[in-house]
């Protein structure tokens, strides 16, 4: 069984299997159970905990995952997961679209690492 938020607040997950999408999946949990705002503060504070508990707390990227959940947010839609999931295949490929809207140069510096900095490149999301 896939982990959900009550694991994840836990820090009851395994962290080999904690890849990219499930990254996207909690992190769309949370922003539905919670709404934006306290959604995403709920699940920021959950990963912080977790990197710390697995001692990778140096992996824990603010501009990254604000990133990330913005995007989900954006594109709620009031499906459920496998819908929202296969009309977003871009989220998945978050390097892809972490470099549309940052430069790597922006992206590796300290700052972006413990605070949310705003993308230095502009792109538009294309209508599906």
């Amino acid at each position: 069984m896939r982990p959900g938020i009550a694991e994840f607040d836990a820090g009851d997950i395994d962290p080999e299997a904690f890849s990219h999408a499930e990254h996207i999946r909690l992190g769309w949990l949370y922003l539905v159970r919670y709404g934006e705002t306290d959604g995403a503060t709920r699940f920021s504070t959950a990963l912080r905990r977790f990197t710390t508990s697995i001692g990778a707390e140096s992996r824990y990227h603010e501009t990254i995952t604000r990133f990330f959940l913005e995007q989900i947010a954006d594109r709620l839609d009031g499906t459920d997961w496998q819908c929202f999931k296969a009309a977003n295949p871009d989220l998945f490929d978050g390097k892809t679209l972490l470099e549309q809207h940052y430069s790597p140069a922006s992206i590796a510096t300290r700052e972006a690492r413990l605070r949310y900095i705003e993308p230095d490149r502009s792109v538009r999301r294309s209508a599906s």
